[in-house]
């Protein structure tokens, strides 16, 4: 799910920005500008029953122009409308929350989510019996 949350927004960034590039790893050196850079920053998970599981997720993503705070204004409202959803397995996932900030050499927005979804994992038993019962209705 992780993998998933960050190819959403990069699938989501390259369609909006097509002329900026896209990293989801770490470049230490040589990284070229314009680009943006995903992080995940925190991760929460919770079982629920069975294999269903709840995701708590914060991306940020770093834009890097080269050039300090020039266009940051517009881009951050282009960045926020565009970023309003994602899509993860085909269905579109909304950020609760959507926040920007300037820095001095990048623009940094913030995502979080909260996503419920399901796990392949076969051992996990399905918390949930058959219940079946039958009534007989009278005249008195």
């Amino acid at each position: 799910m992780i993998n998933k949350i960050v190819m959403g927004i990069a699938e989501r960034l390259s369609a909006c920005f097509k002329d900026i590039r896209i990293y989801t790893e770490e470049v230490k050196q040589g990284f070229k500008t314009p680009c943006f850079s995903i992080i995940l920053r925190e991760l929460g998970s919770e079982i629920y029953r069975g294999r269903r599981r709840r995701m708590n997720a914060e991306a940020e993503i770093h834009y890097f122009n080269g050039r300090k705070r020039e266009n940051y204004n517009s881009l951050t409202a282009e960045l926020m409308t565009a970023l309003e959803y994602i899509y993860i397995d085909g269905l579109p996932v909304r950020p609760l929350k959507i926040s920007a900030k300037a820095g001095e050499d990048r623009l940094y927005i913030t995502l979080s989510f909260d996503i419920f979804y399901t796990t392949d994992d076969e051992e996990s038993p399905d918390m949930m019996g058959e219940y079946s019962e039958t009534t007989k209705i009278t005249d008195s």
